[in-house]
């Protein structure tokens, strides 16, 4: 099925490979042929593949090698720079996903990585993440490239600020206090922020000063 001339056919190859038993006789198989097929020309597998993946790896719990985390958060971590947007939103979404390992990956490909299509991605990972990710994606609106402190500010703007604030309220003083101190920061930064976004880290401010 993953070889099949239909794309349809191999998209649904890809989610039924996913759903075979971990310790079936032929499993390593399965896994290699969803490896493989991670490099189809046609987005929607690629995207079927790493979703496949990324709930295998979630239901092996660390008992099946190639489905460890060491292994397959770099894989998902390359395909924050696939060409296609949905691939890359998918990636995002199974590292957000893969537990504290893939929230600290996505952390610092938002804020250490090289490429801006990584660090795009990165917040997109970041807004699944929820409010707890929100000194990231503040620090990430003063990322140099334009369309990463775009993904960011969507990211911070679908979590809404009633959900932001009630989160940061039962941290610990001194997270609140980074958060200011952030927002603060952030609001002097030498790039524009929209409107609702500059509102947004306006109230953030004084309601938690």
């Amino acid at each position: 099925g993953s070889l099949h001339y239909n794309s349809q056919v191999r998209i649904a190859a890809a989610y039924g490979l996913s759903l075979c038993p971990l310790q079936c006789r032929r499993g390593n198989d399965v896994v290699d042929t969803l490896f493989a097929a991670s490099s189809d020309r046609v987005p929607l597998v690629r995207r079927a593949v790493l979703e496949g993946i990324g709930s295998m790896s979630r239901r092996a719990k660390e008992s099946v090698p190639f489905l460890r985390t060491r292994s397959v958060l770099p894989f998902l971590y390359a395909f924050l720079k696939d060409r296609d947007g949905a691939v890359r939103d998918a990636a995002a979404e199974q590292l957000a996903l893969a537990g504290p390992h893939g929230e600290l990956l996505l952390i610092e490909g938002l804020l250490k990585d090289s490429q801006p299509l990584i660090r795009q991605g990165a917040a997109h990972g970041l807004m699944h993440i929820g409010p707890r990710a929100i000194r990231s994606l503040l620090l990430g609106l003063a990322d140099p490239d334009s369309n990463v402190r775009l993904a960011v500010a969507s990211a911070i703007e679908a979590m809404t600020f009633p959900t932001i604030l009630s989160n940061l309220r039962e941290k610990p003083p001194g997270v609140r206090s980074n958060v200011v101190v952030t927002a603060q920061e952030t609001l002097q930064c030498p790039y524009p922020l929209s409107s609702s976004i500059r509102a947004l880290l306006q109230q953030l401010v004084q309601e938690l000063s």
